[in-house]
């Protein structure tokens, strides 16, 4: 039975090569070639979905919930799974080839990079980058006043949390921003401290994506302006990446209570790994197989729009809930949930589809405010491990730094470019 699972792992493969190949096929510049949203999408696939599955056949790796199945049984309900996401990759791939046919006039020719920084703008990415990291600091306090356990999500439970957690997504897009400007302007040191400044506030609440996501954001950005994309330091980078994804939970736990041996333990290799992809930061494909195995909840449409999480986790972790934890359905779980295989496939043609769009986007952005909204927001619609209703509010929060300097762009005229480009050292 193991057998027929892993070679199931071949089709998968064959979809995501076919969706990177035609996200690549007519780009018009490096950012276009390598940062498109098909690219994206299958690599967080591979982090979510396919290096998993080799560890759900392997017999010394249970699924949280189904602790209770034989390792033979586990791979028999896995295959389910697979056929599943092989629709899913099948569908997503049929929507984004029908939007980039359908809706690409072309006319436009390639072009180096996206316009430089703006004078006007260094003020107002410092302006975001204080605000946000003052957000943080005071919700930082908050926390540590409360009682020892208590989950991160209790900091949003009154309006004063909600438009503090709205304001730090500023102090994200700051220091993102001006870690990238910095970084192409030749300085260095500067982005690193601003990094590190932000960093700390932000461990204070064992937010590990608010680290890692400006640190990919600018980081793409940078990309994006090189004439060719180095594939070796992408690998070196994500390298490094998880690592401080594993580390980081013990490191907060040091912070808070005075205690680093966990730290210490986490430093070896084999608890890197362990932590990984063992524990519930890669557990996209575990949870859509426990979801498709056990099928408990009744179909419901609704669900597309109001959000799978609140059933799923009453339904199968009413205790977990209740503490204030939700483990995420992913993105074809939430459209099994609504409407089982005929609604996944319906909506992985239209989610497919939207991609395509958005990939259009980038390809006819102008501005280099475009294009920040599009490295802002992609990352949130690609996390095929994540939920899509779930994060609208977070997807908005984070993109309203962009969207604000693209309303004020229709008001304020454009300046000199020159003068950034001495400001940044160009």
């Amino acid at each position: 039975a193991v057998i027929l699972e892993a070679a199931m792992l071949l089709p998968q493969l064959a979809l995501m090569g076919l969706l990177i190949t035609l996200g690549a096929t007519g780009a018009r510049n490096e950012m276009e070639r390598a940062l498109n949203p098909a690219m994206l999408l299958c690599f967080f696939y591979a982090l979510w979905m396919l290096i998993p599955q080799v560890f759900v056949l392997t017999a010394e790796h249970p699924v949280i919930g189904l602790e209770h199945l034989s390792p033979t049984a586990r791979a028999a309900a896995t295959l389910p799974t697979q056929l599943c996401l092989c629709l899913f990759l099948g569908a997503v791939l049929i929507g984004y080839a029908a939007a980039l046919g359908l809706l690409d006039g072309g006319g436009h020719g390639a072009r180096a990079q996206p316009p430089p920084l703006r004078p006007a703008l260094w003020v107002y990415a410092v302006l975001a980058y204080g605000l946000g990291i003052g957000a943080f600091y005071l919700l930082g306090r908050s926390f540590h006043a409360m009682p020892d356990g208590t989950m991160r999500s209790a900091l949003v439970k009154n309006p004063t949390g909600q438009l503090l957690m709205a304001v730090s997504f500023f102090g994200s897009f700051g220091v993102a921003y001006l870690g990238a400007h910095l970084w192409l302007g030749g300085r260095r040191l500067l982005p690193i401290a601003l990094f590190l400044v932000y960093g700390y506030l932000v461990l204070q609440l064992g937010a590990r994506g608010r680290i890692l996501w400006p640190l990919v954001t600018a980081a793409m950005f940078v990309w994006g302006h090189r004439s060719r994309i180095s594939l070796s330091r992408v690998l070196v980078f994500a390298v490094v990446g998880l690592m401080l994804l594993t580390l980081m939970d013990p490191l907060v736990h040091g912070l808070r209570y005075d205690d680093y041996e966990r730290l210490r333990e986490a430093l070896s290799p084999a608890a890197m790994f362990q932590t990984l992809f063992y524990a519930r930061n890669f557990d996209g494909f575990a949870n859509l197989l426990f979801i498709t195995h056990n099928d408990l909840i009744p179909v419901q449409p609704s669900l597309l729009w109001l959000g799978a999480r609140d059933v799923y986790m009453e339904t199968y972790f009413p205790g977990v809930y209740r503490l204030g934890v939700a483990f995420p359905t992913t993105i074809p779980g939430e459209f099994w949930l609504a409407g089982k295989a005929p609604l996944l496939g319906a909506m992985s043609l239209v989610y497919g589809f939207a991609l395509g769009t958005l990939h259009l986007y980038l390809r006819h952005a102008r501005n280099e405010s475009q294009v920040w909204l599009y490295l802002l927001l992609v990352p949130w619609v690609t996390s095929v491990g994540g939920e899509l209703v779930e994060s609208l509010n977070k997807m908005i929060a984070a993109c309203l730094p962009a969207l604000l300097w693209i309303a004020a762009s229709w008001w304020v005229p454009p300046r000199d470019d020159l003068h950034a480009s001495r400001l940044v050292g160009r």
